[in-house]
């Protein structure tokens, strides 16, 4: 009789790997009345009916299981006092834009027919220092704010995305349902600064985690997995965390965001006996937005990293960044 091979597995704590799945980028200021309000003359009908629509939606995106990323960038504003213009030979609109608290004066030229209406490449623009509102005819118009239509046209203006937060929607400190919007107009308010803007990048991530008893991956055979659950609230929690300790340092002596990470990290991570958390923050395209930097990481818009409870103590493995 043929002796039974011993199977190829080893015993160890716990892993998860986390997939960026989701993402969606939201200016702060447009919350707070002060930031909304600043800057701008009379507003149009079209500006107050998008914060109207977007407070909504903010309502309703703020249920899903979101980790936030909160980001400054040099502020940059659309220049009021240079309207865009069309070139008939190029098709092209050109853009003025003034950047931060010196107001460095960029232009850049759009293909508007390429991103908004197929079948119109000079619509009607109406123009405001944070907002651009496009018309095609009585019914059919577009408001986006400055953030919004560089973002969707891929201008690129030199201007870091630097992360100097992170959160989640689901925080035990939100409360109730009803008062999400409120704690988290609250919290960017903490990150604000004067002449910069507050972006935050409301993420979705697929985690897989593996048992105690692990097998190799090359004894698996192929086939569908399944799709794994819904990280509960303190572990979508701890995951932010995560992200503090990676863009932000490990310096406990300077900041209290990443003191508290790692008091809340390293208990969780003993507690759960998990010894490695993996995460793949990488988009599929590429843009001056989505390229985020911190203390310690360069500027990208993937990135690999790991943190890892080893011999009692957390250790940051940045990884190779894409």
């Amino acid at each position: 009789m043929e002796a039974l091979q011993p199977l190829d597995v080893q015993f160890e704590k716990a892993r998860w790997h986390a997939d960026l799945v989701g993402s969606g980028m939201f200016w702060c200021d447009l919350l707070v009345d002060e930031r909304f309000s600043a800057e701008l003359g009379v507003l149009s009908q079209y500006i107050v009916d998008y914060r109207v629509n977007l407070k909504n939606e903010m309502v309703h995106r703020l249920e899903d299981n979101l980790l936030f990323l909160f980001c400054r960038r040099e502020k940059v504003r659309f220049d009021i006092y240079k309207r865009p213009s069309y070139n008939f030979l190029t098709k092209k609109t050109k853009f003025h834009f003034v950047i931060g608290k010196e107001r460095r004066k960029v232009s850049a030229s759009v293909s508007l027919k390429s991103f908004f209406f197929e079948d119109m490449a000079n619509p009607k623009i109406l123009y405001d220092s944070k907002f651009v509102t496009f018309i095609k005819n009585e019914k059919d118009n577009m408001t986006l704010s400055v953030h919004d239509f560089l973002s969707e046209v891929g201008i690129e203006l030199g201007i870091k995305s630097e992360v100097v937060g992170t959160g989640t929607s689901s925080s035990p400190y939100y409360g109730n349902t009803e008062f999400h919007l409120d704690c988290f107009q609250r919290e960017t308010e903490a990150y604000a600064e004067k002449d910069t803007d507050l972006i935050v990048f409301m993420n979705e991530y697929q985690v897989r985690k593996s048992e105690g008893l692990v097998q190799e991956i090359s004894s698996l055979e192929d086939g569908d997995e399944e799709t794994p659950p819904a990280l509960s609230d303190t572990e979508l929690l701890m995951l932010s965390r995560c992200f503090s300790l990676y863009f932000l340092g490990d310096d406990t002596a300077t900041s209290m965001l990443v003191k508290n990470a790692v008091t809340n990290l390293s208990r969780f991570m003993r507690r759960s006996a998990i010894s490695r958390i993996e995460v793949d923050h990488a988009y599929d395209a590429d843009g001056e937005y989505i390229r985020l930097s911190g203390q310690e990481v360069a500027s990208s818009a993937s990135h690999a990293f790991a943190i890892l409870w080893d011999d009692e103590k957390l250790v940051v493995d940045r990884g190779e960044i894409y």
